[in-house]
């Protein structure tokens, strides 16, 4: 029996071995999205940006798991994006969408109803921009982009509509989360 075998029996949190998936090695220090059949590697985000990342989701994922509304999705999630495979920041699947099998192991083979991106310091806004569109031509029906810097978010219902909402305002997303509302104070905290 080899060493990490060994390990993994006799006490699995002292194991050093890569994460295996059906024989794909995922590297745990990156995220890698494919853009135009090539790899490219997503900036990680600051502690703010992961900080609003997770708020903004946790109020998404009660208010909908509440009203059966459907599922949340963080970073880590693939999302079969047209010809590319992405990974919003945060990503809501309505239910209607959700298989009777349930969740796939590795990817969702469709786009997310909504996709949020939180802007962080590393991030370059044209790949933003490119991911925006994307997303919109694969179906996603509604793209965030959270900017934690500035305390704000871009609704985009459209590559070309946009509506921008400050720390004071009241968001809100009646054509995916009926009745959904949230103070950004609530995700901007500091």
């Amino acid at each position: 029996m080899a060493m990490n075998e060994q390990l993994i029996q006799n006490n699995p949190s002292q194991a050093n071995f890569p994460l295996a998936v059906e024989d794909e090695i995922i590297d745990r220090e990156k995220q890698i999205e494919i853009v135009d059949g090539e790899e490219e590697i997503k900036n990680m985000s600051g502690a703010k940006a992961g900080g609003v990342a997770l708020r903004l989701g946790a109020e998404i994922w009660f208010f909908a798991r509440d009203k059966k509304l459907g599922r949340v999705y963080g970073a880590d999630t693939m999302f079969t994006i047209g010809k590319n495979e992405r990974m919003p920041d945060v990503a809501f699947v309505s239910t209607k969408k959700i298989p009777k099998k349930g969740e796939p192991i590795k990817k969702w083979n469709f786009a997310p109803d909504l996709a949020i991106e939180v802007i962080s310091p590393n991030d370059v806004y044209d790949k933003i921009f490119d991911k925006l569109n994307d997303y919109f031509e694969a179906g996603v029906q509604q793209v965030w982009l959270v900017e934690p810097r500035f305390e704000r978010i871009r609704i985009y219902k459209s590559p070309e509509e946009s509506t921008t909402l400050q720390k004071q305002d009241e968001l809100t997303c009646e054509e995916i989360l009926p009745n959904f509302k949230l103070l950004l104070t609530e995700i901007f905290i500091d």
